[in-house]
């Protein structure tokens, strides 16, 4: 049903538990949509996120606690060329190797990497160098792996 909205803008889905991949397919066919929050789900792959690439006016998405979600298959989103904000907040499947796909979104002004325990300093410096960019929002509890002095766009919470 939800595909028959057209002219939907936003839609947040939080702890629905029955969202999966072919749900995401539904999703898709929002071509007005430009935020797209989905917060906490486990039946999340990044299979689904492919059908991302249908959503050429996303402008802000939302992916918390997302955990079986890496970042790899985001380079697919590059032909998203509106995306502003990606919020990967506690996506525990987040690595290095996904910051370098993330790297392509060269209209990303803001990205949450709040408690994405498998990045490093060499995957930051990858989106530090974004054109557009104006923050990377990290947690305290990774300034160990991080040391935000050494980028222009960290900022800590």
């Amino acid at each position: 049903y939800i595909s028959k909205i057209k002219n939907l803008k936003t839609l947040h889905i939080e702890y629905c538990y029955k969202v999966s991949d072919k749900s995401l397919e539904y999703i898709s066919s929002l071509s007005n949509l430009k935020e797209l929050s989905l917060f906490e789900y486990e039946t999340i792959t990044e299979n689904g996120l492919f059908y991302f690439s249908n959503l050429k006016m996303l402008e802000i998405l939302k992916l918390n606690y997302c955990n079986d979600i890496k970042g790899t298959v985001l380079s697919n989103m590059s032909i998203v060329n509106k995306l502003l904000c990606l919020d990967l907040s506690n996506c525990n499947g987040i690595t290095d190797k996904g910051l370098y796909s993330i790297s392509k979104l060269t209209s990303l002004k803001k990205i949450n990497l709040s408690n994405c325990k498998k990045i490093s300093n060499k995957g930051i410096i990858m989106i530090d160098k974004l054109p557009n960019l104006e923050y990377i929002f990290i947690s305290v509890q990774m300034c160990n792996k991080i040391i935000p002095e050494n980028f222009k766009h960290v900022k800590i919470f």
